[in-house]
């Protein structure tokens, strides 16, 4: 009889995390086009058919227009960017993918981890700035605009 509740208990310890695991939070992701890694910030909020997701576009938050969660697995829409990201919790990590206009790309995703702090002085980068490129589409250069706050900073490519 013992050895049977011990083989329940241990049963029911192996079966608690998975269904406990929650994505609610802040992460850092990834979507790999043509072999490279694309860096953003990715949140979470919510469960079951409920599931919120949103990245960040400088400060404007893109809200899935849909989500839901179920035993580890998150599906979320965002139907104004014909795009959906199917993705599974494992190892601590979220591994999938993402999909727009009919191409897929791999996802993967760890939970945000706030960088120490700045030891030093923190050099001002805030700005518009002109890269010149010498792409074979005729582009001159490209503009990168970044804002900072402290160390923190945030911009984008045009």
């Amino acid at each position: 009889m013992k050895m049977r509740l011990s083989l329940f208990c241990g049963f029911l310890l192996l079966a608690v995390p998975t269904a406990a695991q929650k994505v609610d939070g802040l992460w850092d992701a990834t979507v790999t086009v043509n072999n490279t890694p694309i860096p953003f910030r990715m949140e979470f909020s919510g469960g079951g058919r409920s599931l919120k997701a949103w990245f960040f576009n400088g400060d404007e938050k893109i809200v899935s227009t849909s989500g839901k969660a179920a035993g580890g697995s998150i599906v979320a829409r965002f139907d104004q960017y014909n795009s959906r990201l199917e993705a599974v919790l494992k190892n601590s990590a979220l591994e999938g993918r993402y999909l727009r206009d009919g191409k897929v790309y791999p996802f993967r995703a760890i939970r945000f981890k706030a960088p120490p702090a700045p030891t030093g002085t923190v050099p001002v980068i805030a700005g518009s700035w002109v890269i010149p490129t010498g792409s074979k589409t005729g582009e001159k250069a490209w503009r990168l605009v970044v804002r900072q706050s402290g160390a923190r900073d945030f911009g984008a490519g045009l």
